[in-house]
């Protein structure tokens, strides 16, 4: 089973990402901060997807991390902002992806697919 890690501080769209990826059959991880994937304490998803502004964390900061980091910087990692201005800077963290809410469920399911698909066919996994 596939599995999503989601850190995003707003209650309501964590648990529709949730409900939404859970109905797809992934086994979804979600947390309201990032102090999880701060410390490193963790274990590793098939993608990120992280809100920009979460609470007392910064979303781009998180992604400049583990895309540093060997053990996760082939993850996929997804940012989600409600400014579309943080595209650029999402691109220069390291970012596989940005999404700018509000977004469709169509969308958001898309692009998680065809990370996850790329991701998968660059380690020859099936």
């Amino acid at each position: 089973m596939k599995k999503i890690l989601i850190a995003e501080d707003d209650r309501p769209i964590l648990d529709a990402l949730t409900m939404l990826f859970e109905q797809d059959g992934y086994q979804v991880i979600g947390h309201l901060d990032g102090e999880l994937l701060n410390s490193g304490q963790f274990e590793m998803p098939d993608i990120f997807l992280l809100d920009k502004q979460l609470s007392g964390r910064d979303g781009l900061l998180l992604c400049r991390q583990l895309k540093d980091n060997p053990i996760s910087s082939s993850i996929p990692v997804v940012i989600i902002s409600a400014a579309a201005f943080v595209e650029p800077q999402a691109n220069l963290a390291g970012a596989d992806a940005f999404i700018e809410k509000p977004f469709s469920s169509e969308q958001i399911r898309k692009l998680v697919e065809t990370l996850i698909g790329q991701s998968d066919a660059r380690r020859g996994a099936a």
